[in-house]
């Protein structure tokens, strides 16, 4: 499954996936991109990780009516639970929190 796959997934169910449902869903893929890609050329990571953190805000939007418009208050949500929760997410641990 690629990341394509997982955000039609997300979009097709709606928003009924809560966020360990989508940590559960993205975690394997990321972490396999991470021991491939991360090996040999790691730097290219950069862009996924920082589109797969935009992603992440999109849907907190989704999600959250009271952030639905507000991509600024989305962001800040999305980096204090990435602080909470560095586990969540493969790229999170590394450090690359939005």
């Amino acid at each position: 499954m690629n990341i394509i796959e997982i955000t039609r997934c997300v979009n097709a169910c709606g928003l009924s996936y809560i966020r360990p449902d989508l940590s559960a869903m993205c975690d394997p893929v990321l972490r396999g991109w991470q021991r491939y890609y991360g090996r040999f050329y790691g730097s290219a990571l950069k862009s996924v990780w920082r589109n797969m953190n935009l992603f992440l805000i999109r849907w907190l939007m989704r999600k959250h009516k009271h952030l639905a418009g507000h991509k600024t208050r989305a962001a800040e949500m999305l980096e204090r639970l990435a602080h909470g929760q560095p586990d969540a997410f493969i790229h999170w641990s590394l450090g690359f929190v939005p």
